[in-house]
């Protein structure tokens, strides 16, 4: 496959409240919790822009201002598009993606917002139309 048909486009479901996490997530989004002193979207954006990712669109809820607040300054080299979840204290992951729906045309990566991984997993998942399964 061509570089031409790599995927550059992730959707991030970040609207979550994080209730398991609580209190780490009270005034915070889990997106935001810190792993080893940084915070795990801030791993996440490293790991999407070391493979080549040239746009997001994130679905906020829960503390979305900090999240985009993030992302001003962490994301300031990629396109970044917001897409808010209303009733994200009663939906789920699916409800967001779903509102997203209009925002993507092309081919992308859907992403929790709140993994942590290595840049090498997602080696298997830049080309559409291929079984996206990675290897630990």
């Amino acid at each position: 496959m061509t570089d031409s048909n790599r995927i550059t486009t992730a959707l991030l479901l970040a609207a979550g409240t994080g209730s398991r996490l609580r209190p780490l997530t009270q005034n915070a989004p889990k997106c935001l919790t810190e792993v080893g002193d940084r915070p795990i979207l801030d791993r996440l954006i490293h790991n999407l822009r070391a493979k080549g990712f040239k746009r997001l669109v994130v679905v906020l809820g829960h503390q979305g201002d900090q999240i985009r607040d993030f992302l001003r300054y962490k994301a300031d080299d990629m396109r970044v598009d917001y897409v808010f979840n209303p009733e994200y204290r009663t939906t789920n992951n699916l409800y967001s993606l779903w509102l997203a729906r209009q925002q993507i045309q092309e081919p992308f990566l859907l992403v929790e917002s709140d993994l942590v991984f290595e840049a090498r997993m997602l080696d298997d998942m830049l080309y559409p139309d291929r079984i996206a399964i990675s290897r630990l």
